[in-house]
């Protein structure tokens, strides 16, 4: 009888499988509590909190409603507000900000792209711009294709079609 390697094979990946547990934690829990500067940095934009503690978390909570990696290098998150619109943070520390990391404030590494434009939130002018624009994004839903409600009844209801008027035909002449 030959041995069938099929089903011994289908054995072992059954046996190896393993069974990865649905994660509780979301997100937006997962990186505020791995990094250091993200949640400094977006304590700073999105609440009225001095400094990132449990009313601020609180109320990043209320605000965002997922946080993303979209890419690695350069490190850049984008930021799921609940009304459906995103802006980005994106992590681009110089040299200097690398090799004297307690000199540099945590805003001075990131750039904040909202609505396709570029801000870095060090300058103060930019970063009041900045509020201004995620206020903006804060305010407004997505536009979405919605298909339109019909009225009730609409369906049952038929417009009469139009008599069409009949021209008189024209004789020929002879």
């Amino acid at each position: 009888m030959k041995t069938n390697y099929l089903h011994i094979f289908r054995k072992k990946l059954q046996e190896a499988e393993v069974v990865t547990p649905i994660e509780s934690e979301s997100t937006l829990d997962k990186v505020l509590n791995q990094s250091k500067k993200l949640p400094k940095v977006l304590t700073k934009l999105l609440t009225t909190e001095k400094s990132y503690n449990e009313e601020a978390k609180k109320q990043l909570r209320e605000v965002i409603s997922d946080i993303r990696c979209v890419s690695y290098n350069p490190t850049i998150f984008r930021v799921i507000v609940p009304t459906g619109n995103f802006f980005e943070l994106k992590y681009d520390p110089t040299p200097i900000e690398l090799n004297n990391p307690e000199d540099v404030e945590p805003q001075d590494s990131f750039t904040v792209t909202v609505l396709g434009k570029k801000y870095n939130i060090a300058n103060r002018s930019e970063y009041l711009q900045c509020l201004d624009y995620i206020s903006q994004i804060l305010k407004t839903s997505t536009i979405t294709k919605e298909p339109e409600e019909e009225t009730p009844g609409a369906e049952d209801q038929e417009e009469p079609a139009p008599e069409e008027e009949q021209l008189p035909e024209e004789e020929p002449e002879a």
